[in-house]
């Protein structure tokens, strides 16, 4: 720092501010016997593309289960212990999302690899028998990790089919929340 006046703004408080070697300016407060600065960034302008590190609520990280591949596309669900599946278990596993890109755990432990998946936006999915227009606003549940139907006995909620494709084909809004029922 080049320079730190003193601001006494009440007896008990000291602040100050200083002026960093960069010019930026900072607000400091005392802490213990030192000054703990926050910079104020004053005048900052980006001159150049910045690299953003973004994991928005549209995606999330789930540790994967033993001996499981999850291929690209494929709906992924929650096991009881937490690691991502791509087996439903009677609807007792919890969809997380659709996997982003294939992600390999065959040969490995749990929680050795994590899967990305997709928990936001709309996919189309298979339709498992045979859909027609009067399933569009009709709660989807997975049928296994490639299929959705209108059938929630033993099966996970998966979202909401907002258009009818095909008779093997409709497109499914998916909001998946990890631990969540719906």
């Amino acid at each position: 720092m080049k320079t730190l006046t003193r601001l006494q703004a009440r007896p008990d408080l000291v602040i100050g501010v200083a002026v960093l070697l960069t010019g930026a300016l900072a607000l400091c407060v005392p802490a213990l016997s030192w000054y703990a600065c926050l910079p104020l960034f004053v005048g900052a302008a980006v001159t150049a593309n910045q690299a953003i590190a973004r994991r928005g609520p549209e995606t999330s990280w789930i540790p994967a289960a033993a001996s499981i591949n999850f291929y690209e596309g494929t709906l992924v669900y929650e096991n009881t212990a937490g690691y991502a599946t791509d087996i439903i278990n009677g609807g007792a596993n919890f969809f997380v999302g659709v996997a982003k890109a294939q992600q390999d755990n065959s040969s490995g432990s749990a929680g050795d690899l994590n899967v990305e998946t997709w928990a936001e936006g709309e996919f189309v999915m298979n339709y498992s028998g045979t859909a027609a227009q009067t399933v569009v606003g009709v709660k989807a549940y997975g049928v296994n990790n490639n299929e959705v139907n209108i059938t929630s006995s033993s099966q996970s909620f998966v979202g909401v089919i907002t258009e009818f494709i095909s008779a093997s084909k409709v497109r499914v809004r998916i909001s998946a929340w990890r631990g969540a029922a719906t």
